[in-house]
C-alpha cells in the first residue's frame, strides 16, 4: 500500500477542491463545474482514513475511541460554532418560516443526518426562494455517516488476506457506483445526497490506499507525468465544462473522482510536474484553510443574498470572496488548529463529551426554534403583523385534510348554529377554501346558519376530474364530500379552489396539477375539456337533488409566490412593503378560461361569488391594506384578506335564511 505522510500537494488538491467551489456558490459563471470539488473531498477523505485506519490495524494499535476522537477534533469544533453562529444571525436577519427551517437543519446536522433532511426538502440546484445557510452541511453529514461506518468494516477485513480486502471494497465500490447510476434519473435529489450512492466516491480513495505498490510506475516516470497531467487535465474541464443542468452525481462524477485517484496515485512515485504545482505555497496555504473556508463562505454568501436587493454585483461578489478568505483563516488559526493539537481538550474523553453535549445543545435548540414557529415574537411593529398575518387559524388547520373516514363518521367541520340546528350550508375546496373559511365562519355566526366544511390541498373540488393530476387521496375525498352533499339535509353548497392550477399547471414550468388522462403526455386543450366537461357533469348531478351551487372566483395571484416572508424581511429593513400587487386585467387574463367556464354554468341554481371586486382597488390588486398583508403567501388570503372580503358571502347567506323563512318557494 501507498505510505501515508502529509504531503503538500494533497493539501494543493484540496485548494484545487474548495477554490471552485466558492467561486461557484459565488455564481461566478465561468466555474460552472465548482460543485465537483465535494467529489475531490471525498476521494481525499477515503485515501487519507482508510490509510490511518489499515496502517493503525496492522500494527494492532487501533481503537475506535481514538479514531473517532480525532475526527471529532478535525470537524466539529469549527462546523458547531458556525451552527451557533448562523442560529444567531438567523435570529436578526431571517423571517419566521425561514428561521424555523434554519432549526430543523441545524437539528438533522447534530444528528449527523443533514444529508436526509435536504433529500427530502430541496434539491441541490433548486432555485428556490427560501434562505438555506446550512445547506452545505450535506456532505459533512455523508462524511461523518462514512465516518462511522467505514472502521467496523475496515477492521472486519483485517482478518482477510490483502487481496480479499481489496475485492470486497471494488464490490462496495461497484455496488454504490451501479446504485447511482441507476438511480440518478428517477430519484435526483436522494441520489445527489445520500450516502449509498456517494459511497463509491469515498471508497475510489480507499481503494487507492490500499492499492499494492506498482514497481511499473517507481520505473517509469513519464507514464506519472502523463497520468498526473491527464488528471489535472480533467478536473479543470468538469470545473469549467459541467454545470447544474447536467444528471449528477451518477456515471458523470466518475471523471473527476478518477482523475482525482490518478493524481494522488502518481503522485506518489515521482515529483511530476503537477506535484510541484500543487505543492505552490500559495495552494498548500488554501488547501490548509479549505475545510473552515467550506464551512463558513455559504453560510456568508447565503446570508447576504437574503438581507441584498436582487442580484449581487461582480464587486460585492470578490468583496464576499475576500470576507469568506479572512473568516476561513481565522477559523482554521483560532479554532480548527488548536483543537487539532490538543491544546485545547486534550483527552479523547473531553474531545468527545465536549462535542456530544454541544450538539445536544443544538439539537435542544432546533427543536424549539421549530416548535415555535421560528419565534414570531422576536419581531416587532409591521414586520410582526406580517408574521402574524400567516398564521392559520386553528378551525383552519383543524378542518384540513380531514380523511374520507372522519368526514363520513361525523367528524366533518361544523360552524354557526347550534348543535340541534341542521346544516344548510356544505362548504368544500381546495386550501382556497380553507383560506377563505374565518371570512363563512363570520358570516355563519352573523346568520345563525350552520355550515359544514371540510378542503383538501390540491384536490380540485369537482368529481370526476380529480382522477386527472390530482393526488391519489382526492376523489375518496371528494366522494366523501359528495355523499355530505347528497344526504346531510343541506339545501346549498359552496365550492371555492384555485381553478387555474387544474388547467395550466401550477405555473409556466411545473405541470404537476395540471389536468391530463396521460400524466407522461400534458396538453392545454385537454386539460380545458376535461375541466368543462366534467364540471358540467358535476353541477347537472347537484341539480338532480335540488341543491343550490354557489362557486367562488379564484382569488387574484399576487406577483410574488412568497408574498408574506417578502413583506417580513423588508419590514425588518425598513423598506417600502408597498410593492407586491397585481392588476386586474393580469388576474382576468390568468382566469379567463376557468372564469368562463363557472360563468356558463350559472343560472338559477348555480350563483357566482367574485372576490376580486373586494380585493382590488380599481384596476390594482394589493398585498398590503392597513399594515396588514391580505396574503398568507401569494395565492392564499390571510385572516384578515378573508374577513375583509366577507361580505362577499351576504348574497349567500341571506339566500339561504329567506329560504329557510319561506320553505314553499
Amino acid at each position: 500500500m501507498l505510505k501515508l505522510q502529509h504531503r503538500d500537494d494533497i493539501d494543493g488538491l484540496r485548494a484545487l477542491a474548495i477554490l471552485p467551489i466558492v467561486l461557484f456558490h459565488a455564481q461566478f459563471t465561468l466555474f460552472s463545474g465548482g460543485f465537483i470539488g465535494v467529489d475531490i473531498f471525498f476521494v481525499i477523505s477515503g485515501f487519507l482514513i482508510t490509510s490511518i485506519i489499515v496502517r493503525e490495524t496492522a500494527a494492532n494499535n487501533f481503537s475506535y475511541k481514538t479514531f473517532w476522537a480525532r475526527r471529532a477534533r478535525r470537524i466539529l469544533p469549527a462546523s458547531i460554532i458556525m451552527i451557533f453562529a448562523c442560529l444567531v444571525a438567523g435570529w436578526y436577519l431571517l423571517a419566521p418560516d425561514a428561521y424555523r427551517e434554519l432549526g430543523r437543519s441545524a437539528r438533522e446536522q447534530a444528528y449527523f443526518a443533514a444529508n436526509f433532511f435536504f433529500a427530502k426538502e430541496y434539491g441541490y440546484f433548486d432555485n428556490v426562494d427560501e434562505i438555506r445557510p446550512l445547506l452545505h452541511t450535506w456532505s459533512l453529514s455523508t462524511e461523518e455517516q462514512f465516518y462511522l461506518l467505514l472502521p467496523f468494516v475496515l477492521v472486519l477485513l483485517s482478518k482477510f488476506s490483502e487481496q480479499r480486502r481489496r475485492l470486497a471494497l471494488i464490490a462496495l465500490c461497484a455496488a454504490s457506483f451501479f446504485a447511482s447510476v441507476m438511480l440518478i434519473n428517477n430519484h435526483p435529489t436522494s441520489t445527489f445526497y445520500l450516502l449509498h450512492t456517494r459511497a463509491w466516491e469515498l471508497l475510489i480513495g480507499s481503494l487507492l490506499a490500499i492499492a499494492p505498490l506498482s514497481n511499473n510506475l517507481q520505473r517509469r516516470p513519464v507514464l506519472c507525468e502523463v497520468i498526473s497531467l491527464s488528471g489535472f487535465a480533467t478536473i479543470i474541464f468538469c470545473i469549467f465544462y459541467y454545470d447544474e443542468q447536467m444528471v449528477f452525481p451518477g456515471a458523470a462524477a466518475l471523471p473527476p473522482t478518477v482523475a482525482t485517484a490518478a493524481i494522488i496515485w502518481a503522485n506518489s512515485y515521482h515529483q511530476t510536474l503537477i506535484k510541484r504545482i500543487l505543492s505552490l505555497p500559495s495552494l498548500v496555504w488554501f488547501g490548509l484553510i479549505s475545510y473552515s473556508l467550506y464551512l463558513w463562505h455559504w453560510p456568508i454568501m447565503a446570508f447576504t443574498q437574503e438581507i441584498s436587493e436582487g442580484a449581487i454585483s461582480t464587486s460585492n461578489k470578490f468583496v464576499l470572496l475576500a470576507v469568506s478568505t479572512v473568516v476561513g483563516y481565522l477559523s482554521w488559526r483560532f479554532i480548527e488548529t488548536p483543537f487539532r493539537q490538543k491544546r485545547l481538550l486534550q483527552s479523547d474523553k473531553a474531545i468527545l463529551w465536549a462535542s456530544f453535549c454541544a450538539l445536544i445543545v443544538i439539537i435542544i435548540i432546533g427543536q424549539m426554534i421549530r416548535h415555535n414557529d421560528g419565534y414570531r415574537t422576536r419581531l416587532s411593529g409591521a414586520a410582526f403583523t406580517f408574521a402574524e398575518d400567516a398564521v392559520w387559524s386553528k378551525d383552519q388547520v383543524r378542518c384540513y385534510k380531514l380523511s374520507p373516514k372522519d368526514i363520513d363518521e361525523g367528524g366533518i367541520c361544523h360552524f354557526g348554529g347550534s348543535m340541534k340546528t341542521p346544516a344548510k350550508l356544505l362548504f368544500w375546496g381546495d386550501s382556497h377554501s380553507a383560506a377563505l373559511l374565518p371570512a363563512v365562519i363570520a358570516k355563519a355566526n352573523e346568520y345563525d346558519i350552520k355550515v359544514l366544511h371540510a378542503s383538501n390541498n390540491g384536490c380540485i373540488p369537482i368529481p370526476g376530474a380529480d382522477k386527472f393530476g390530482s393526488d391519489d387521496g382526492c376523489p375518496m375525498f371528494n366522494q366523501a364530500m359528495l355523499r355530505q352533499a347528497t344526504s346531510s339535509g343541506v339545501t346549498d353548497v359552496l365550492i371555492a379552489s384555485r381553478w387555474s392550477v387544474y388547467v395550466y399547471g401550477d405555473s409556466a414550468d411545473d405541470h404537476s396539477t395540471q389536468l391530463a388522462t396521460n400524466p407522461e403526455q400534458k396538453n392545454l386543450e385537454e386539460s380545458k375539456e376535461l375541466f368543462k366537461e366534467n364540471a358540467e357533469n358535476f353541477i347537472a348531478l347537484l341539480r338532480q337533488y335540488n341543491i343550490r351551487v354557489w362557486l367562488v372566483k379564484q382569488v387574484p395571484r399576487i406577483s410574488h409566490d412568497n408574498v408574506t416572508n417578502e413583506l417580513i424581511k423588508r419590514a425588518m429593513r425598513g423598506r417600502d412593503t408597498s410593492i407586491y400587487s397585481i392588476t386586474t386585467d393580469q388576474h382576468e387574463r390568468r382566469q379567463r378560461f376557468a372564469s368562463g367556464v363557472l360563468e356558463e354554468l350559472a343560472g338559477d341554481s348555480v350563483r357566482l361569488l367574485d372576490p376580486t371586486p373586494f380585493i382590488c382597488d380599481g384596476h390594482r390588486c394589493a398585498a398590503v391594506d392597513n399594515g396588514h398583508s391580505k396574503y398568507r403567501d401569494g395565492n392564499h388570503l390571510s385572516i384578515y384578506g378573508a374577513t375583509s372580503i366577507q361580505n362577499m358571502f351576504d348574497p349567500l347567506f341571506q339566500s339561504i335564511k329567506e329560504r329557510a323563512a319561506t320553505p314553499e318557494q
